[in-house]
């Protein structure tokens, strides 16, 4: 599927095998990632706290030369800055994201310019089928809510979770 921003791949994660007749999914996924030029994949995840989930991103890595890590809500991420110097230099060929909003939950049109700019094809592992325009607005004001909150309650406090949750009953009101 092609997007203003540039070439995106979408793929989900299957846990079943696909038909008897085709290879497994597994190898399928890893041949699509596989690429003469350079590939990054840019994961903001906690790894150690999902076993399932760290057995997918492994994965990954089996078909990837380079891997940038970083974790946070900010844009001085040394992981984000190393891919956006990289992205610069044409040092890499495509970037790997597992959901659209791990790159920057704002702002991530302006990494896909520069990807498209500089030729870098993007590949979204779990893209979200188009959604409309009220969606992505309740979307980005959960978004919003969630960052803000973490900033002022600490992201894992028990208040923290009370406020998150009359927030997005607030928010899916506002929706429907």
């Amino acid at each position: 599927m092609q997007k203003a921003f540039g070439k995106i791949i979408k793929l989900e994660w299957r846990k079943k095998r696909m038909s008897k007749a085709s290879r497994p999914y597994k190898e399928l996924l890893i041949e699509s990632l596989k690429d003469p030029e350079q590939a990054v994949a840019y994961l903001n995840a906690a790894l150690e706290e999902d076993e399932e989930k760290k057995e997918s991103y492994e994965l990954f890595l089996v078909a990837l030369r380079n891997v940038a890590e970083a974790w946070g809500l900010n844009y001085q991420k040394k992981g984000l800055r190393v891919l956006i110097k990289r992205i610069c230099k044409e040092d890499i060929g495509r970037l790997v994201l597992t959901h659209k909003d791990r790159l920057l939950r704002f702002g991530s049109e302006l990494i896909f310019s520069l990807c498209e700019h500089f030729g870098v094809e993007v590949t979204i592992i779990n893209a979200s089928e188009d959604s409309s325009f009220e969606e992505e607005l309740v979307s980005d004001v959960l978004e919003i809510i969630t960052v803000f909150s973490a900033r002022l309650y600490g992201s894992r406090s028990h208040k923290n979770k009370k406020v998150m949750e009359k927030l997005k009953e607030a928010a899916n009101e506002i929706s429907t």
